[in-house]
């Protein structure tokens, strides 16, 4: 076996997996998310046509949100390829998203749990945030043309591995970069989670995630840079979203039939 060969595809399994999306559009004294439940649904749809089975839960308190959580954490995914948490609610610039109730939630205690979960250990657990993480917009630089992303590429191969570190097979997937406001329009949603969903309905089956993303983002500057309002954010405004990973192999959501891999 050559090294090229090593980075495999994550393993099928007889269920897609679990999928929650915290949809929070009213606070006690934060502004309403309005907007938002044009994403939730979009991202619902988007998900269940991957086969995932998504639980929605709207406006959750702070500890509410760590409680499905930990629970989530707890269950049983033996039969489960991959695990998905989404989150759509407010947030600030210190790595943390708010609750229903303005109570903050550091984003290492959302996925804390998940590092000691038996039964998603070697499985890939992608956590998506679609929350402002600061109060500054991201600057516009001219360019010659528009770039293509290029064809992911497909490898093989996969390595006999027992023992991984607690923190890996995680992906984080964020609307914006720190310190960066993340727009939302208030009659058609989100930009960043709008032009996910698109993605993950034409390329969730056939493209590796990582790549799948990266697309999200050429979508959001070539379909986005002119239709934010002048009056909220300003003459075109730009925005990207930024993903971490701990990820050792590909992801990729082909087909299921009849409950089957």
């Amino acid at each position: 076996m050559n090294e090229v060969s090593l980075l495999e595809w994550y393993p099928l399994a007889l269920k897609r997996g679990m999928a929650i999306i915290v949809n929070n559009e009213t606070f006690v004294n934060l502004s309403k998310r309005t907007g938002t439940n044009l994403d939730r649904d979009a991202l619902k749809k988007s998900l269940e046509k991957l086969n995932f089975s998504v639980t929605v839960l709207d406006d959750l308190t702070a500890d509410l949100i760590l409680e499905v959580l930990e629970n989530a954490a707890q269950a049983d995914h033996t039969n489960s390829e991959c695990f998905v948490f989404a989150i759509l609610t407010h947030g600030d610039d210190d790595d943390t998203v708010y609750g229903s109730d303005d109570v903050k939630v550091k984003i290492t205690d959302i996925w804390k749990p998940f590092r000691s979960s038996p039964s998603l250990r070697f499985k890939p657990k992608i956590f998506i945030f679609q929350a402002c993480r600061g109060k500054d917009f991201m600057d516009t630089v001219e360019s010659d043309g528009p770039g293509d992303l290029p064809e992911p590429v497909e490898e093989g191969g996969e390595p006999p591995v027992t023992r991984v570190p607690d923190a890996s097979d995680f992906l984080f997937a964020f609307s914006t970069l720190r310190k960066y406001y993340s727009i939302r329009h208030n009659t058609k949603g989100a930009w960043y989670i709008q032009e996910l969903a698109k993605v993950l309905a034409s390329d969730g089956e056939t493209m590796n995630f990582t790549d799948l993303l990266a697309k999200v983002n050429l979508m959001m500057v070539k379909n986005h840079k002119f239709r934010a309002e002048k009056k909220l954010y300003g003459e075109g405004r730009l925005q990207v979203g930024v993903f971490m990973s701990t990820l050792t192999r590909n992801i990729k959501f082909p087909p299921k039939r009849n409950g089957n891999p």
